[in-house]
Order: C-alpha cells, then structure tokens, then sequence
C-alpha cells in the first residue's frame, strides 16, 4: 500500500482537530498493522509521548493485569503534564479486559478516550461500556484511508463517504474519498483500476446514512453467500445472534454443497456455562428463522471457548472455514438435508 507522508500527515491533523492534541497514547495494537501505525504516527505529528504494552510486537500474549499496569504508568505521567490518555483497542482485546473484572475495567475507566476498530463491535459491548462509564469510540477505515477515518459515524473533516446510490439515500457500497486516502497498491496497477477510481476508495462495505448522515455499515459485499437459491448476507445473521445475552461472539462462515450452493456454519462464544446447549441451539436458530429466514439458518452451531483470531484483531474465518470443511466432510454435524 502506499500512504504518502501528505496522507498520513492528514489523518493525523483530522484526528487532532476532532480528538485533540494534548495527548499520550498507550500502544497496545501490532506496530506493523495499520491501527498500531497511526497511533505512532498521531503520537509523531502531534509530539506526543507514549506507553507501549508489553503484548506489542508479540513476545507476550495481551493480558489485563499486563496492560492495566501500563495503564497506570501512563496514568501517573498524565497526572503530572495534563495530557488526555488514549488507547486504540480492538474488541477482543476490550472483551477480555471486561472479562477480567475490576482489574480491567478499571483500566479501561483510565482513558479519556478509548478507541475500538479493526473489527466490528458487537452493540452489547458498547452498551456495557458506556454503562460503566469508559469514553469508547468506535473507528471505521482500512490500509487504504490511513487507518480510521469514521468516528462513530461521522467522517473526519476532509473526509468524503458516498454510496453509490441516489442522493446517498438508499444502502450502497461504501466509497471514502479525501486527503487520507492512499495513492494506490505497491506494483499492483491491476488492484489500483478496482479499488481506485477517480480518487475514491472502493471499500468492500455495504452501509447507509442514517437521517443525521452518520455512517452505518450492515455488512460487507463478499459475505453474500447463496443457499439453496437465496442470498444471505453472513453479516447480518452475525449481528443477529450476537444481539442475544447469552451469546459473547459469533462468526458465521460458510461451507460449499453439491446440492445447497452453501452451507452457514456458526461458531459461538457463549457468556453462559451450559452443560447442555440444545435449548440455546434452537432459540438462535429460531430467532434466525424468524427474523431473516429459513435460508439464513445456521446449519449448525458449534460452542467454542474463543475464536481464531488473527494478529489484527479479525476473526480468522479462513482458519473456521477450513475447519468447518473437515467436520463436515468427517459428518461431525449434521449434513443441510438433516436440518428443519
């Protein structure tokens, strides 16, 4: 990807103009993935210092007890020069500090601003942090704008977001125009004629401007899977069954069938320790039914303790793909003909 030091220099300029810049950051997020690099880059543009969590780089898994003393290393430095605390999180690093009791949340309370992206995150979480009083804003954007460009809807100035449809009116696909945006793919004119055009970015997100014209993203183009028939956006049966209490994560992927096109497969995080998930099963599936369709039902759905997660905070759905492949091939469940 190239990010000229213009476009950099512009999403940190915008950043400070929304966020401030009496700032000292924690960083807690890969150094060589986008969101750990804009936090070194706001830190350089606006000369603010900063902690950086043992977990960075690698050589230590991120614990809460680990972070929650950088925390508070930071905390006495702010104490002492007045400067905000900030941290750039992604959820399932904000999910296992929650987890982790007072230690955690208490961590969390420290910031004055606490930013969460790379992934979706799930409308429960919000909901609990702003309960317990953390500054959370949640962050939208790619390689390809810098990092986040989207604050809680509301695009950063200078930044453009158009749909592609009529008066921006109806849902679209995401395009992100601005002095953020990059230059284009290292080598790969081939990827810059599909991702570029005039200047726009072409996300892979589908979204809609709600009447205040904040952003809201409902899924992406490529997980529109086609079973039996019938599309289903894998997107929107996520959001679905992680809107239930009882339910922590959720990745839905899909199989290939001979027969169905394919097949949803779910894997699922619950908040519950239950020695019998059957009643569970089919309230998620009944809710599913019900609210989106048949088609969309999850063919099956597997309890597990965490999902894969790749070093960006994404769940690893290629990794739960494959899996999914193996068991269904080895008949772990239940074949699509099998299901109500």
């Amino acid at each position: 990807m190239l990010l000229k030091e213009s476009a950099l220099a512009a999403a940190a300029s915008a950043f400070g103009s929304r966020f401030g810049t009496n700032n000292r950051w924690v960083i807690s997020m890969p150094a060589h993935r986008i969101a750990g690099i804009m936090v070194l880059v706001r830190s350089w543009y606006h000369g603010s210092p900063y902690e950086i969590d043992p977990s960075v780089g690698g050589a230590r898994q991120f614990e809460a007890a680990t972070f929650a003393a950088t925390t508070m290393r930071a905390v006495r430095e702010s104490e002492k020069d007045g400067r905000a605390l900030m941290v750039s999180l992604v959820p399932t690093q904000i999910a296992r500090l929650l987890e982790a009791g007072s230690v955690g949340i208490e961590a969390l309370q420290s910031y004055d601003l606490v930013l969460s992206g790379a992934a979706a995150t799930p409308q429960p979480m919000l909901q609990r942090l702003r309960e317990l009083g953390v500054k959370v804003s949640v962050s939208y954007g790619m390689t390809e704008t810098c990092g986040g460009c989207v604050f809680d809807g509301s695009p950063l100035d200078g930044v453009a977001i158009s749909l592609g449809t009529k008066d921006d009116v109806e849902p679209g696909r995401i395009t992100i125009s601005g002095p953020v945006a990059a230059s284009g793919y290292r080598l790969r004119p081939d990827l810059d004629a599909i991702s570029f055009i005039s200047g726009r970015v072409q996300t892979h997100d589908v979204g809609k401007l709600d009447a205040s014209g904040l952003l809201h993203i409902l899924g992406r183009l490529d997980d529109v899977v086609t079973v039996g028939g019938v599309n289903v956006a894998l997107s929107a049966v996520e959001s679905l069954m992680r809107h239930h209490p009882a339910i922590e994560d959720v990745a839905v992927i899909d199989v290939q069938d001979e027969l169905w096109g394919s097949i949803p497969i779910a894997y699922v995080v619950s908040r519950l320790h239950l020695s019998n998930t059957s009643s569970l099963i089919d309230e998620l599936q009944s809710t599913v039914r019900n609210q989106i369709g048949r088609s969309a039902v999850p063919r099956t759905i597997q309890f597990v303790e965490a999902l894969p997660m790749l070093d960006s905070g994404k769940i690893d759905r290629i990794s739960l793909r494959m899996q999914a492949s193996t068991d269904l091939t080895q008949r772990r469940f239940p074949h699509p003909g099998a299901s109500s």
